[in-house]
């Protein structure tokens, strides 16, 4: 499954995260990173909820995760991502729910 961003196609599965800053989209892959000027909402509404918000314009793939901290995610290319006190239980939810799957 792709998604189609700045006239590119990406797999899906090769998202580790999506973040916001200066109006525009920073999508990393396994690849590189993209940035581009579609809105966040309209990328990460690509992804059919797969990915989880962990802070305001931040959303990561729980397929990357390498390990869960109380205020943050290490991913597995060693990228940190803080997470907000307030979406901490939703993330968990999140994540349980992706690894019963």
């Amino acid at each position: 499954m792709f998604i189609k961003v700045a006239d590119i196609l990406i797999r899906k599965e090769d998202v580790y995260s999506i973040e916001c800053y200066d109006r525009k989209t920073m999508i990393h892959t396994d690849v590189g990173d993209i940035i581009t000027t579609d809105t966040i909402c309209s990328t990460v509404g690509q992804f059919d909820n797969r990915l989880i918000c962990v802070y305001r314009g931040i959303f990561v793939n729980p397929k990357y995760f390498k390990r869960v901290y109380k205020d943050r995610i290490v991913m597995t290319n060693d990228s940190v991502f803080y997470i907000s006190r307030r979406r901490y239980p939703e993330v968990i939810d999140h994540l349980l729910e992706y690894r019963n799957k």
